[in-house]
């Protein structure tokens, strides 16, 4: 994961003189900064891509689990600074009704394609 700690800090610019700083430490559960969120969300070659979609899942549920706990001025000022590094459909307008309802937003179940309930591994040989 550091190294995707690293990758994260001199593509985004963010410490990137500094990588380290964000690097765990040790082995357990961690509370993660951004640098590391997105470093956990894009592990790759460890598992299956299944296995990093649910990472994915599940720094969205936990930034939602937060966003909780604020007040919608530190929500408005979190997505001030978000929004205009993402395409989104959504005006400021429309995103602030949202954020003002955060709390009754719950996510209940979510499905990918196919549901990995259904699938199994295969071995194609060494043509791939």
């Amino acid at each position: 994961m550091n190294a995707f700690i690293h990758e994260t800090c001199i593509a985004t610019g963010i410490d990137s003189k500094n990588p380290a700083a964000h690097y765990i430490k040790g082995a357990g559960p961690q509370h993660l900064d951004g640098v590391q969120s997105v470093a956990y969300g894009r592990l790759r070659l460890m598992d299956s891509d299944f296995q990093r979609v649910e990472r994915q899942k599940r720094v969205i549920e936990l930034c939602l689990q937060k966003a909780k706990t604020m007040d919608i001025s530190r929500i408005r000022l979190i997505m001030e600074a978000v929004l205009p590094q993402i395409a989104y459909e959504f005006d400021m307008n429309e995103m602030l009704s949202i954020a003002k309802i955060v709390k009754n937003i719950n996510i209940v179940a979510s499905y990918g394609v196919p549901e990995t309930s259904n699938v199994r591994t295969i071995d194609m040989g060494a043509a791939g």
